[in-house]
Parts: structure tokens; sequence; C-alpha cells
């Protein structure tokens, strides 16, 4: 019993031990490794280095920050967006910042270019637009992130062409020759005052040309009401037919007292031509200040119609640089190099090896693959 109890184990350094096994172990590895210390820590402090002096001679890029919020109005975020990332607005601050002289181009599309890259426009969850400028200057980046609320504000007023909009550039156009019109009639009244004498003897007469004068200047108002609305689609609204039919009635109250035999009879018949006039000259009066208020009450609208551009941080000067991010690009630089460093001497040893141990049949590979 006693030769079972103390058999002698077997030595540690047999061959079950793996010391035949082509398997690379940790001592192989770290034998590897201080075999190519040179490269393994030389490659890394080399890319470090050449990180560093890049970065060292690179610019310093800074941020400004602005976030607006558009408030009532018609135009869709959407579109508020795609104003901001146009090229008309580029070209305002191009212009505004004279971006091509810093930026150095000698054309206004690279310029473009260059500045679609250094500005970013976002909207958020919340529905704020976020609005992020870069630039080597840190004020010009304030500055440029500020100027697009403002510019912002007038393409809008300028592009957001509402029915407010077309009613009032419609009633525009018609202002010139009205007040042109008001002129002429106020000059045919004085011809008339010099050429004839002035009938104001008998008041019923003089009652009957004011009550043509009134009549004449609601005409005007209702005519420029009735255009206002008919800017609009006349057949959908029933305040078109209503003022339609008020006017009808006015020009046949018209006729009514202008043959109105009190009126024809009791006044000589060449100076019926001065009551005419005073009449023309109160319709064209009254419609010239319609037209003014039609068109003060289309701003109104129109500016209804607009949003308002609400700024909710304004950007300021940036003290800090946003990058270039000199220690993480030189720490990432030695670490990637040293990754790589090491995958190539094992890579290399493994191949080695191979080589080394299975010659024959490492030349016929080397000859399938046609390499050297």
């Amino acid at each position: 019993m006693s030769e079972h109890r103390y058999q002698a184990e077997p030595p540690l350094n047999s061959s079950n031990s793996g010391g035949d096994n082509d398997d690379i172990n940790l001592l192989d590895l770290a034998i590897i490794i201080a075999k190519h210390k040179k490269l393994i820590i030389g490659l890394p402090l080399a890319c470090a280095v050449v990180a560093a002096i890049i970065t060292l001679f690179s610019p310093n890029i800074y941020t400004a920050n602005t976030k607006i919020i558009p408030v009532g109005g018609s135009v869709s975020r959407e579109i508020i967006v795609s104003l901001l990332k146009s090229q008309q607005m580029t070209d305002s601050l191009i212009v505004r910042f004279d971006l091509q002289k810093w930026y150095g181009t000698n054309s206004l599309a690279k310029t473009r270019t260059i500045f679609s890259k250094m500005a970013k426009i976002d909207v958020d969850k919340d529905g704020l637009i976020d609005i992020k400028v870069e630039d080597w200057n840190a004020s010009r980046a304030a500055a440029m992130a500020n100027f697009f609320p403002s510019k912002l504000t007038s393409m809008l007023k300028k592009h957001a062409l509402t029915s407010a909009s077309n009613r009032r550039m419609l009633l525009e156009r018609q202002l010139p020759e009205a007040r042109q019109v008001v002129l002429q009639a106020e000059a045919g009244l004085n011809a008339a005052k010099q050429k004839y004498e002035i009938y104001a003897d008998d008041v019923h007469v003089e009652e009957l040309v004011k009550k043509m004068s009134e009549i004449k200047g609601q005409i005007a108002m209702k005519e420029i009401e009735l255009f206002s609305i008919g800017t609009a689609d006349p057949s959908r609204n029933i305040d078109y037919f209503k003022t339609r039919e008020e006017l009808s009635n006015l020009w046949i109250e018209l006729s009514r007292v202008s043959i109105n035999p009190d009126f024809i009879n009791s006044i000589p018949l060449k100076q019926r031509d001065y009551f005419k006039k005073v009449g023309d000259l109160e319709y064209n009066r009254t419609r010239y200040g319609q037209l003014e208020k039609q068109i003060e009450r289309a701003r109104f609208e129109e500016a209804k119609d607009v949003p308002v551009i609400d700024v909710l941080d304004r950007a300021e000067v940036p003290d800090l640089k946003s990058r270039p991010r000199r220690t993480l690009i030189i720490l990432v630089s030695f670490f990637t190099s040293a990754v790589v460093a090491v995958l190539w001497v094992m890579f290399s040893e493994v191949m080695q090896r191979i080589r080394d141990g299975d010659k024959d049949r490492f030349r016929d590979l080397m000859d399938t693959l046609h390499w050297k």
C-alpha cells in the first residue's frame, strides 16, 4: 500500500505542458512586445508629436449660438428653416461680413460652400430653432449668429405673400393714379370757379348739390370696399354680393338726384358743369382717402399673418474655443497608432512562425498568390 501512496508525480516540464504548442501565450506576447519595443513605443509617440504640431498650427474655431422661436402667423417652421438656409440668406451674410475676403476665396460659390460648413440650423423637439455659427473670430461668429433673426424678419415680410399682402399691393398700385385724379379734379374745379358765377341763392339747390357729393363719396367708399373684398374669392364671400347691391342702389340714388327737376330747372346750363366738378372732386377725394384706409388695414392684417421672430437666446461672444480639441486629438492619435503597432507586430510574428515552421507550404502559398 505504501508503494501506491508515495507514487512519484509527473514532472512539470512534461510534454503535456504545451511546450511544443505553436500558440502564442502571455510570455511569448511579452517577448514579442519587448523585441519590437522601439516600434510599439516610437510610432505612437511620433504620431502624437505630428498631431500636436498640426493642431498647434490649426486656428481656433469659436461657436456662437442663437435660439429663436416663431410666434403667431401662418408660416410653417419648415419654411422658416428653408429661408434660414436659403442662398439669399447666405449671400446677405457674405456681403454683410465680407466673408469672401476673410475666407480667402475668389468666387462667391466657394464662399457659400465654406459658410455652409460653418453654419448649422436645427429644430429641436420643442420647436425651437437653433442657429450655430463657427468662425475663427469670436466676435464675428456672434455677430453672424445674431444677424440671422433680423434678416429673417425682413425676408418673411417680403416673401410671405398672403391674401392681405396681395390686397395691399393691388391697392398701392392704384394710389398714385387716385392722387393724380384728385389733383386734376381740384384744378378743374378752380377753373370752373373762374369761368362761371357760383349759384348759391337757392338753398334747396345747395342741398341737392351737397346730396350729390355725399352720394358720390359713398359710391367711392363702396367701390374700394368691393375691390378689397374681391381680391379674395368673391364667390364664397357673402359681403361681396351685399356690397355690390349697396353700390348699385347708390348709383340709382345718384341718378335720381341728378335728374331732379328742381336741380335741372334751377341751375343754368353753364353752371351745371361747376356743380358736376364739385361732385367729382368729392368722389375722388373720398376714393383716395378710402384707398389709404384700406391699405393701412391690409398692412395690419398682413402683419398678423407674418410670424414674429422671438429671440430666446441671443448669441454672445464665446470665451472658449470649440475646436480643435488638441488634447483629445493627441490622445486618440497616440492610442490608435499604439494599437496599430501592436497588431502589426503580432501579425508579422505569426507570419514569421508560419514561414519558419512550414517553408514549403508557405512558398506554395506565395507562388499561388504571385507574391515574391
